[in-house]
């Protein structure tokens, strides 16, 4: 599938994110725009989210394979970058293709399968809002679902205004269906020996004690590096530390 992307431009090889679930490259333009002094950075939006084709499958290696369709068409072996879902993405291409990427920054997720959770987030994105006027009627309907508003205001970045109302641009029947996509199978895949970079949130509930083992064991050429008070959007809320630790890692020879 060839995904939608933005090319921020900028200075140096190739550098490709991934945003995670319900996400897409809207969320990354700040911390894209801030790294194009040492990478010409490309946003991607994976399949079923934001302005890339919808599909029936959504699966992990659905995601690994159009990862790979799109590096292939860049004009030198990229870095790769993923938060979340866009991470599992990042760590299973780099074990399945490991020469067609130099680093790998994974941030707040681990090489290991997850339960598929998300039921409010589910039941706030199968809202019919094509009647609604306002994104403020959308989000006061919103938090009769979903109290945190941080949450609602990261799902209300898929509305799109229409002539008659909003939508969500996100594929959500195939979201919510696609249980395989955060299923991670690496029996029979080599560990990766390419540098790596794994940021991760001291206050996350994505990430427990035994996970470093498992970066170590199939990414040993990794380090490991815990922002204390973050949580999963480290990222957003924790910007100035995570986008220093990416620099560094970024710039090392």
């Amino acid at each position: 599938m060839k995904l939608f992307f933005r090319d921020l431009g900028g200075f140096g090889k190739p550098l490709v994110v991934m945003h995670g679930l319900f996400g897409s490259s809207k969320n990354w333009i700040s911390n894209g725009k801030a790294l194009t002094s040492i990478r010409r950075v490309f946003l991607l939006d994976l399949r079923n989210h934001g302005d890339s084709p919808h599909s029936n499958s959504h699966t992990l290696n659905d995601m690994v394979e159009d990862l790979n369709e799109f590096v292939d068409s860049l004009p030198e072996i990229p870095d790769i970058m993923g938060h979340s879902m866009g991470g599992m993405v990042s760590t299973m291409f780099a074990l399945k293709y490991p020469n067609k990427l130099e680093k790998l920054i994974a941030i707040d997720i681990a090489p290991r399968t997850y339960p598929v959770r998300f039921g409010l987030e589910f039941e706030a994105l199968e809202l019919d809002v094509s009647g609604f006027l306002s994104r403020e009627e959308i989000d006061k309907k919103m938090a009769s679902i979903l109290p945190d508003p941080f949450i609602r205001q990261f799902l209300q970045m898929n509305l799109e205004k229409s002539e008659t109302g909003y939508r969500w641009k996100l594929n959500v029947k195939a979201l919510k269906e696609g249980r395989s996509a955060l299923t991670f199978n690496s029996e029979f895949l080599p560990p990766f020996s390419g540098r790596s970079l794994f940021i991760m949130g001291g206050r996350s509930e994505y990430i427990v004690p035994d996970d470093h083992r498992v970066i170590q064991n199939l990414f040993p050429n990794s380090k490991i590096y815990t922002i204390p008070e973050a949580g999963h959007y480290l990222h957003y809320l924790n910007a100035e530390e995570f986008l220093e630790q990416a620099r560094l890692f970024l710039s090392e020879t």
